[in-house]
Parts: structure tokens; C-alpha cells; sequence
């Protein structure tokens, strides 16, 4: 069977290599399933994942294996072993359609091989489906190591802690479009965004000599002041959630530390400006409840103070 993934809300796949490999795939006659964004399928617990993962041959063109992975396990099920996995962030379409076979007449006998079990062409929607752009972290077991940062990080409810004590993706519409905060923390690279730009966010093979390298944890307490989580989750009576930490006697940053702090932290963290707009909206005239209340070392109260 053949997946093919259009990325239709995200332009990190070249228009020409999706266009390429579709007009390909659509020529050779060949049975395969073409879907708008596999990662809004993922999140949705898409019923025909189930199916797609009991063909004897799975293939995948999309994007990174990491990611694809990451995604089927969102989804509730592990990419077979045997499934390849096409790469169209890294691969041209000539390239990927030399690894499918001859797909510019009737399909050949290999070629039609892999496509016993999928659906017809006419399965083919690769126009954008909802309102809803998929953005949202995917997880890799095989790194994480359940320190739960990210859990603790997130203040937007994306995640929560499954039966088995595992940090999972509950609430994957929750998560801010285009930041990749949680993931900058994480200190082993485990939190994917399929649609981020750079490695190895975007699922890419991690590079453990330059992780181990970097401590993200003790650089991001050097930016902040020793405790990033305090800092992000702390509000003011104005509702700023980035409000200054005071000591003991009062005494606090000024607002152009706090501004300065801010900006540093946009930085180094990937934080769109809607997203810091978001944390200090007001709620219904009060302040929002910290998502996280539940899950955290109470070290604040449920307004996330």
C-alpha cells in the first residue's frame, strides 16, 4: 500500500516534488491513498489508520521516518518495521518515484504489488480539509525519557499523563501554532512539530554529539534567572503572565529587565509574538486558569501565579 501525504498546510515540502510525485502516482494507474495532512489524520485518530498499518506493505511518502513514526504511535498504532518510509523534505520526486518503480505507464508488476490492499485513485483528497492547521508536538518514545518538562512547561493543556504514567498528546488543537517551546526544552529531542523548519525538531536524525553538548536546561535557568517554568508561569494583578519574580522584600525587575528578559526568551525558545499575546489575554474579566494545575509540583496556584 502507498500513503501519500500532500503537507497541504505547511509549505516545508516543495510545491514541485509533491505536484511531482502526485501527478506520478496519479499517471501510473496505480491504487494508492492520497491525503490532505497525515499529522491532522493522526490527531483525529483517523479510522483508516488501522487499516493502512495491516497491509502486508506499507509506504509512506510524507516526510522524516521519526515523524511518521511519531505519528502512527499518536494515532494508536506502530509503523510496521517494514514500512518505507519516502522522505520529500530531503528527496526529489524523480528520486522518489525511481524507489516506487515505474509509475509513467500501467504499473508494473512490482509496482502493483505494493498496492494490492489500498484504496482506488479515486481516494485522492489532497486539498486542505477544516479550518484547523495541524500543528501540535509529536512525541518519540524511543528518546523520551518521562522527565515530564514538557508537561510542566506547556500552559496550554496539550498534554497530560496517560494510565501508564507516560506525558502523552491529549489535546492536540490546544497547542499554539508555530511555537516549538516545548521541544526546545526537551532535554533529549523527543517532542517533534512535523512542519518545523530545522533539525531535529522537524523529526530529522538527532546529532547526540552536539545534544549532549548543548544543556539546555542550565542555559534557559541562566536566561531567566534560575527557574524558567517560575518565570513563564508567573502573573501579575494585571494579568501579565511574564510579570516580574520578586523576592522577599519586594524587590523585583524593572520593566525594561522584564522586556529585555521577554524578548531573549521569544528567542531562544521560538515563541511566536500571538502566542505571548495569548498569555496575557484575559479571560471571561478574570484570569485563565493554569491548564497544568493538576500535573504540577505545587510550586504555584491553579491561576498559574
Amino acid at each position: 500500500m502507498i500513503l501519500f501525504c500532500n503537507c497541504s498546510w505547511s509549505d516545508v515540502i516543495s510545491d514541485g516534488v509533491k505536484e511531482g510525485v502526485l501527478d506520478s502516482l496519479k499517471a501510473s494507474g496505480a491504487n494508492f491513498v492520497g491525503v490532505d495532512d497525515f499529522c491532522r489524520l493522526a490527531a483525529d485518530g483517523d479510522e483508516r489508520i488501522a487499516e493502512w498499518v495491516s497491509a502486508s506493505r506499507l509506504t509512506v511518502v510524507a516526510c522524516y521516518r521519526r515523524t511518521v513514526e511519531g505519528l502512527f504511535s499518536r494515532a494508536g498504532f506502530k509503523l510496521p518495521q517494514n514500512a518505507r518510509v519516502l522522505n520529500m523534505r530531503q528527496m526529489t520526486a524523480e528520486e522518489i518515484i525511481a524507489e516506487l518503480g515505474d509509475v509513467s505507464g500501467p504499473p508494473s508488476a512490482d509496482f502493483a504489488s505494493l498496492n494490492r490492499c489500498c484504496a482506488p485513485v479515486a481516494d485522492v483528497r489532497v486539498d486542505r480539509q477544516g479550518d484547523w492547521v495541524p500543528w501540535f508536538p509529536v512525541i518519540d518514545y524511543g528518546r523520551c525519557v518521562d522527565c515530564k518538562q514538557c508537561l510542566n512547561f506547556c500552559l496550554f493543556g496539550v498534554f497530560t499523563l496517560g494510565a501508564d504514567g507516560k506525558v502523552k498528546v491529549e489535546k492536540p488543537a490546544n497547542c499554539k501554532t508555530n511555537c516549538p517551546a516545548c521541544a526546545r526544552v526537551c532535554p533529549e529531542a523527543a517532542i517533534i512539530f512535523p512542519k518545523y523548519a530545522d533539525s531535529p525538531i522537524n523529526g530529522d536524525d538527532v546529532d547526540e554529539e552536539a545534544l549532549a553538548n548543548a544543556d539546555k536546561s542550565k542555559a534557559l535557568a541562566d536566561l531567566m534567572d534560575g527557574d524558567v517554568h517560575e518565570i513563564i508561569r508567573n502573573r501579575s494583578k494585571q494579568k501579565k503572565r511574564f510579570a516580574a519574580r520578586s523576592d522577599g522584600d519586594g524587590a523585583g525587575f524593572s520593566d525594561k529587565q522584564k522586556a529585555a528578559k521577554l524578548s531573549e526568551l521569544q528567542e531562544k525558545l521560538g515563541i511566536p509574538q500571538d502566542v505571548i499575546d495569548s498569555l496575557t489575554a484575559d479571560t471571561d474579566g478574570g484570569e485563565k486558569k493554569c491548564p497544568n494545575s493538576a500535573f504540577c509540583d505545587n510550586d504555584c496556584d491553579e491561576k498559574g501565579k
